[in-house]
């Protein structure tokens, strides 16, 4: 998932959705979501995220002990910001001084697999096929779509693809490079000029996508 009329799409289905009584998912959603394309965090780190950890004056995030334990700084777009600012300034209306940016009425996060669900039904409304269970599109696909966005823009800018990578690695909170690769070839499948320039840089051909390398 990731072509631009489908997410244009897939925000729409957010943004129209109607208020359920006894939830605020209506308004979570939408910059939930937002936050997943824009920012390239997994599901876990966005459902994870402290109140706390939403720093509003260097607009960035504090991702904490992510996948491999560590800490990172995540910066977010203007656009963004103004969303989290929206959702701050309604759960604020509910509690004061909340434990988890994206606190349930329950006062507890939302679980990844209730993210899952109401991103089934956003597609459905959308008109989006789903393939079924471990086809797609997935919630996942959201961070893929950041990944291949991002690595494209820094080779537009003038970076060779495997200056780019450790960019894209810290951003991301991947390991180490080596687990960027993967999204070397989905880049190229999508922008064929990206293959002559890592050609033209290296001599090396593009690394195939194994599993795992695109976490």
């Amino acid at each position: 998932m990731g072509h631009s009329q489908e997410m244009t799409s897939f925000f729409h289905a957010c943004d129209t959705m109607a208020a359920y009584p006894g939830t605020d998912k209506h308004l979570m959603l939408p910059i939930l979501f937002r936050l997943l394309y824009g920012s390239g965090l997994r599901v876990t780190e966005a459902c994870q995220l402290r109140f706390s950890d939403v720093d509003f004056v260097r607009d960035t995030l504090l991702i904490r002990e992510s996948k491999g334990g560590n800490d990172r700084l995540v910066p977010v777009s203007p656009s963004l910001r103004d969303g989290l600012q929206r959702w701050r300034a309604h759960l604020q209306t509910r509690h004061p001084v909340p434990m988890w940016f994206f606190e349930t009425r329950n006062g507890q996060p939302p679980s990844r697999h209730w993210i899952y669900r109401q991103f089934r039904q956003c597609l459905q409304r959308a008109g989006i096929p789903h393939a079924g269970r471990g086809a797609g599109p997935r919630v996942h696909d959201m961070r893929h779509s950041f990944c291949v966005r991002t690595l494209k823009h820094l080779v537009d800018e003038g970076l060779d693809v495997y200056t780019a990578l450790p960019i894209l690695a810290a951003y991301v909170g991947h390991a180490s490079p080596a687990a960027t690769e993967g999204y070397v070839r989905l880049t190229a499948d999508l922008y064929p000029e990206i293959i002559t320039a890592v050609v033209q840089v290296t001599g090396a051909t593009i690394p195939e996508v194994t599993d795992g390398q695109t976490d």
